[in-house]
């Protein structure tokens, strides 16, 4: 049974439901009328029970933290009435939102997980992919971006036309020059290039400054082994070649040891020459 009440010089007395005179002492000893204000008290929620006005406050004797007071918000029937809080909200755990109902008509707030209709334009799930993720993939100009196979470690995103897109491995030049100086290139190691960063070689090209035939070959060590010698041969039978041509290339290497530390030491050896003066060997690699 729910009650109002009126505060008054002995304290706050309970009254038959109905609206409560709030009124106070006068300096001549008599009273006066403050307002009228609706107050109910009782135990249950008020919730299609109470029926009251729009500000009419709710005492529930047997409500617990943020229900023990109603506030009636709308309507003139029995609904409409809030629950609000009289102190610090309580710990919740992680990922945990202050929010209405999930679905379906109007509920005080309370702390729950997000589904996927909290988020706007949203109709996938909430765990990171949206429908604007689904809205890209029809997108002409994006279709193989956002479709593209996984990518392995270091690959970039590379357009290779107008509408297409696909994970590319970055590739780099390594190039070594052996000069004889105006005469014949003459056999015998040539120089070294230390490697800063890993890499994996998958190819090489060799330019003479005329037609003629030349063999080299690379060697690599750690830095700590520094020089390679022949033992350290890593060319296999695809050592960079010419042969009385200007010109030669190799990008399907298939005898090589391809992968290259940081910090490796390459060395260049010419087992044979003949005529060109001048060639630029030219390694291919992918880095991640």
């Amino acid at each position: 049974m729910a009650k109002t009440f009126r505060r008054g010089l002995s304290g706050l007395e309970d009254f038959s439901q109905g609206n409560a005179a709030f009124s106070r002492s006068t300096s001549t000893g008599g009273t006066q009328s403050l307002s009228s204000v609706p107050l109910f008290a009782g135990t249950g929620s008020p919730e299609s029970v109470v029926t009251a006005p729009v500000g009419c406050i709710y005492f529930r004797r047997d409500g617990g933290a943020g229900t023990s007071i109603y506030v009636k918000e709308s309507g003139t029937g029995s609904t409409g009435w809030i629950a609000y809080s009289t102190g610090a909200f309580a710990n919740q755990a992680a990922n945990i939102v202050f929010a209405g109902p999930t679905s379906g008509a109007a509920a005080a707030p309370a702390f729950r997980s997000l589904v996927s209709a909290d988020i706007p334009n949203n109709a996938a799930d909430t765990t990171g992919k949206s429908a604007k993720t689904d809205a890209l993939n029809s997108a002409t100009t994006v279709v193989n971006v956002a479709s593209a196979t996984a990518p392995t470690a270091g690959q970039i995103l590379q357009a290779t036309g107008s509408t297409a897109a696909t994970w590319q491995s970055r590739t780099i030049a390594i190039p070594f020059v052996v000069d004889g100086g105006g005469a014949a290139i003459t056999a015998g190691q040539k120089g070294h290039l230390e490697i800063p960063f890993a890499c994996t070689i998958t190819g090489w090209t060799i330019l003479a400054d005329q037609s003629g035939s030349i063999v080299v070959d690379v060697w690599k060590d750690i830095y700590a082994n520094f020089p390679p010698t022949v033992a350290d041969t890593i060319a296999g039978s695809e050592k960079p070649t010419l042969s009385a041509v200007q010109k030669n290339q190799d990008l399907t290497l298939t005898t090589w040891t391809t992968s290259i530390a940081a910090g490796d030491v390459l060395a260049f050896n010419v087992d044979s020459a003949a005529t060109v003066t001048r060639v630029l060997v030219l390694l291919r690699a992918t880095i991640p």
